[in-house]
């Protein structure tokens, strides 16, 4: 049997497994949709827009697969804010009700496992991305990048409300992975001011080869989208598999860099996905201390976090996959300079 067929026969399988998955779940979020439907009502009555908001929010950003979850789970474990975990993201209506119930259930001192599967984590305690509460708040469908009418059409009071009866559920500061902020930075360091943005940073390669490899084992089809799609990246333009990871990858970073290029340096941190598996310590030393800068009452738990280990997929990556992958990239950059 071929590679390439023994990927398909793979990627069946996984479909399956996910259908199967999906299925069984049915009813326990037809359950939880109900269940949302009627606390938002009450939640909402509830929200009061704040002059300022009291605490500081730390949003996680980056390219999907680049190492956002890791850095989540990190910050979680050795920061004193909250977080979204597997079990308050069942309230994405109600997301204030979440943190509370989180809260009385679970009062000890927070130790990630840092395991995830694909960027969700399966522990009740771990970290969520929260995508459902993004997409409802921020008025998306999907996560591609939208026109410029859609960040005016934003209800942004609401925005800043919703987001400060999370911090007064949690009674401190928060931290957030946050995929579709990163389609609104300035707009939301204008809204949130005392938000602070961690932008993980991977090299393109790995990440677009991880990225790749989430298309063929999780995803339903090779040709679907996997996370953030910013508007550069038309299938037209890249019509292979290759070729759109790849953009994805580049331009998603390359969007996030414009942004981040706008907002004054003290609201906003690079971290390197290397780095920060190598030396955990001196990166989340840097994050605390912009942190700091905006909530003094952010602390650190711990001065010796170990070293973690490196997801390199280029180690077991068939051959084919790197040389087009290059290639790719070698023609995003020739494309961009052209431009320029």
């Amino acid at each position: 049997m071929t590679y390439q067929n023994l990927l398909r026969n793979k990627h069946l399988n996984n479909v399956m497994q996910i259908k199967a998955k999906y299925s069984a779940q049915s009813d326990d979020e037809l359950f939880l949709q109900e269940l949302n439907q009627l606390l938002k009502p009450a939640h909402d009555a509830h929200l009061i827009e704040p002059a300022c908001e009291k605490h500081a929010t730390i949003h996680v950003i980056g390219s999907p697969r680049s190492g956002t979850t890791l850095l989540t789970q990190l910050v979680a474990s050795e920061f004193n804010v909250g977080f979204i975990n597997n079990l308050s993201a069942a309230f994405w209506l109600a997301p204030a009700y979440g943190i509370r119930l989180a809260r009385k259930l679970n009062r000890y001192q927070f130790e990630s496992n840092l395991r995830s599967d694909f960027g969700q984590t399966n522990a009740i305690g771990e970290p969520h991305e929260f995508g459902r509460f993004w997409r409802e708040l921020l008025g998306y469908s999907d996560m591609s990048e939208p026109c410029e009418s859609h960040e005016k059409a934003i209800d942004w009071n609401r925005v800043k409300a919703v987001q400060a009866s999370m911090l007064n559920a949690n009674d401190g500061p928060m931290l957030f992975k946050s995929f579709l902020v990163a389609w609104h930075l300035k707009k939301f360091s204008e809204v949130m001011e005392k938000s602070l943005f961690v932008w993980i940073r991977r090299d393109l390669l790995e990440n677009a080869l991880s990225l790749l490899k989430t298309r063929r084992d999780y995803a339903a089809s090779l040709d679907e989208w996997v996370g953030l799609r910013p508007k550069a990246c038309s299938t037209n333009d890249f019509p292979t598999v290759h070729q759109q990871v790849a953009a994805q990858v580049y331009f998603v970073n390359s969007r996030i860099e414009q942004q981040l290029n706008d907002i004054d340096v003290s609201r906003w941190a690079l971290v390197d996905y290397a780095m920060l598996c190598s030396d955990p310590n001196s990166e989340l030393d840097r994050i605390f201390l912009k942190a700091q800068g905006l909530d003094a009452t952010i602390k650190r738990r711990s001065l010796s976090i170990l070293a973690q280990r490196e997801s390199k997929p280029s180690n077991d990556a068939d051959v084919g996959d790197i040389v087009k992958l290059q290639a790719a990239f070698d023609e995003i950059r020739d494309n961009q300079e052209s431009v320029s």
